[in-house]
Parts: structure tokens; C-alpha cells; sequence
């Protein structure tokens, strides 16, 4: 079972590096032309990008506490 954690681990850690090099960038083209086009700051790509990317470090470390 423990081996099946560490490579859920590892699998989810490549999965957040991929989403924060490929989303990262997106988000800060996108986000400043919504700004713009719409006047509201609440709720921006970026705002739910970093939201996202926090709680896919937290998944990661409670499979890794498991898989110790």
C-alpha cells in the first residue's frame, strides 16, 4: 500500500508542476483583460489558479503522511 501512495505522490507532484508551468502563464494573460473588460477584480483566473494549485499541494502531502 505504501508503494501505491508514493506513486499516487509522484504522479500528483508532476501533475502540479505541469499546471503551474503551463496555467501560471495563462492566467497572467488572461487575467488583466478580464480586469479590464469587466472592472472586477473578485474572482480573476489568477485568484482561482493559486486557489486550485494550494489545494493540490495539500492532496499531495496527505498522500504523502499516508505512504510513510
Amino acid at each position: 500500500m505504501k508503494i501505491l501512495y508514493r506513486i499516487l505522490t509522484l504522479l500528483l507532484w508532476i501533475i502540479v508542476l505541469v499546471y503551474m508551468v503551463i496555467g501560471l502563464p495563462i492566467c497572467l494573460a488572461i487575467s488583466p483583460v478580464i480586469y479590464l473588460v469587466t472592472g472586477k477584480g473578485k474572482g480573476l483566473y489568477f485568484d482561482m489558479h493559486i486557489k486550485i494549485f494550494e489545494k493540490l499541494i495539500d492532496i499531495v502531502k496527505n498522500l504523502e503522511k499516508k505512504g510513510e
